[in-house]
């Protein structure tokens, strides 16, 4: 299923469908979303180590949460840890 969709812009409703049951059914989204969680979290944790203006800083956390999908952390290395985004947005943002 999945090798006969890899690349195709031409699936219809239907085989996307079955694209998405074969990723939930097998577990390969929730391992997906948290190594992306772990990414995220550590990129935090450089990022607070780095030496930069506050201005920039901050736009670089407010990226990573834009295309994590995460809440923004709050400024600086004690800001609140990402979370996965909650299942109804990530249902949302797959579709």
């Amino acid at each position: 299923m999945l090798e006969h969709a890899v690349g195709r812009a031409d699936l219809t409703p239907r085989e996307l469908a079955d694209v998405r049951d074969v990723l939930e059914t097998t577990g390969a989204r929730d391992l997906v979303e948290t190594k992306i969680g772990r990414l995220a979290r550590q990129s935090l944790r450089h990022l607070a180590e780095a030496t930069l203006e506050p201005g920039p800083a901050d736009r670089l956390r407010a990226l990573l949460s834009e295309i994590t999908g995460t809440p923004r952390p709050g400024p600086g290395p004690d800001g609140p840890p990402l979370a996965t985004a909650p299942a109804a947005a990530r249902s949302e943002a797959a579709r």
